[in-house]
């Protein structure tokens, strides 16, 4: 049974690799992606349990209690049932760190109000804007309560003119409308696990690409800011990573990392 059921998120978790070729729009492809990487780890996650049962009722009562889940349940002896248990340890102290990762970045983008240079209302968006003094180009939605939360730097609202500007609010907020922080957040989950292998982290960066590009579509249909925003791409991309067009590569992003725990 192990073995089937290991199988199977095997197979759902290969499912973000083969979507990156498959020709879907980008968001049916995030779509896709979340409901296969959540299956997949919770499947994952079952499997790995499953297989390290017999070392847990050997525990307790014996190999006798053992034995019988080892013909039916999870073959393979001591040894691939100690495997299992601390695969099964390692992928629940994973899913941990990065929700708990998640949150305090959270907690860090959030900035206060006190903190801010200025706060402005917007209502097009909804959001409250908030004005960092820095001088780097950064812009990023934290979806706080009781109201959502757009952090603008100086130096981005510097060099934007004002079209250019409601443009970056409008891509910010329709990644909050679309929810955009779970994707992401799944990404990273996704990246922490399977990262490692080659190939694993441009399956990522391709996947969070997809979320820049359903976000700019959004934007540009909701608010109508399709010229403002290709333009703003187009000043901010050469001299900043918090805006890139998202066809550019993505090579150890920052703001990239910085978004996938934010949002």
């Amino acid at each position: 049974m192990s073995i089937v059921v290991l199988s199977i998120a095997v197979l759902l978790l290969s499912a973000p690799a083969a979507l990156v070729v498959v020709d879907l729009g980008p968001a049916a492809r995030m779509r896709v992606t979340m409901a296969a990487v959540y299956s997949g780890v919770a499947v994952l996650i079952v499997g790995v349990t499953a297989a390290a049962l017999p070392l847990e009722l050997w525990w307790h009562d014996g190999m006798r209690a053992s034995g019988v889940v080892l013909d039916h349940a999870a073959p393979g002896g001591p040894l691939a049932w100690v495997l299992a248990g601390l695969v099964a340890m390692f992928i629940a102290v994973t899913v941990v760190e990065v929700i708990a990762a998640s949150r305090r970045a959270r907690r860090r983008a959030t900035l206060p109000r006190w903190a801010a240079e200025a706060v402005l209302e917007d209502p097009s968006t909804g959001c409250e804007v908030r004005i960092a003094s820095a001088r780097a180009q950064k812009a990023f939605a934290v979806p706080a309560r009781p109201r959502p939360v757009i952090v603008v730097s100086r130096g981005l609202a510097d060099a934007l003119s004002p079209g250019e500007f409601r443009a970056v609010l409008a891509h910010e907020a329709a990644h909050l409308r679309l929810g955009h922080h779970r994707h992401l957040f799944v990404l990273a989950l996704y990246e922490r696990l399977w990262g490692w292998l080659p190939g694993g982290r441009a399956i990522v960066s391709r996947h969070r690409r997809s979320v820049e590009q359903w976000t700019d579509a959004v934007a540009a249909q909701s608010f109508r800011c399709s010229h403002n925003l290709a333009s703003a791409r187009e000043r901010l991309a050469p001299a900043s990573n918090a805006f890139r067009p998202p066809t550019a590569p993505d090579h150890s992003r920052s703001a990239s990392r910085e978004k996938s725990h934010v949002r």
